[in-house]
């Protein structure tokens, strides 16, 4: 009875041991081999680093500041986006963004959304990549908490250095 209790032991203990190293080995897969990997395969224009733009409305003039991090064809980064209004009684304000994205045939497509909980908006920049990866143009559509409608407008960002 004593061999059995033992050879059970045994076993559940390697089962432990063996999932512990599988987990450690997917982790370093996950987090080191793969995407090193991606960078090393992919070929196309990168964007990391920092990027400056905005556009102006009879209304308002945004100021945009992207610090885009870039992984293989996936883009993560902080968008500070700058709202002054032009003869208005509204007051300027200033909010940071999540941006999620990818690229793909120099086309970056860039979801967002507010990092800070007391604001609520969320939008998508599509951009064409130019200049050999110095300048990007597209659109942008996004929505606010204060209405329902969605906002459409040109954007322009040019590489920062």
């Amino acid at each position: 009875m004593q061999e059995f209790n033992f050879a059970i032991l045994t076993g559940i203990l390697s089962g432990l041991l063996t999932t512990i190293i599988y987990v450690f080995f997917y982790q370093i897969y996950e987090k080191i081999t793969k995407p090193a990997l991606i960078n090393f395969l992919y070929k196309g224009v990168r964007l990391d680093g920092v990027w400056k733009g905005g556009r102006k409305s009879e209304v308002a003039e945004v100021k945009t500041l992207f610090n885009l991090k870039q992984s293989g064809f996936e883009i993560e980064g902080v968008l500070t986006a700058e709202t002054i209004y032009i003869d208005s009684a509204q007051k300027d304000y200033s909010n940071q963004y999540k941006i999620k994205g990818q690229i793909k045939n120099n086309v970056a497509i860039l979801n967002y959304e507010a990092i800070s909980p007391q604001r609520t908006g969320v939008g998508v920049f599509v951009f064409q990549i130019t200049q050999g990866g110095q300048e990007m143009s597209g659109q942008s559509i996004h929505s606010e908490s204060t209405s329902e409608v969605a906002h459409m407008g040109k954007f322009k960002v040019e590489r920062s250095f």
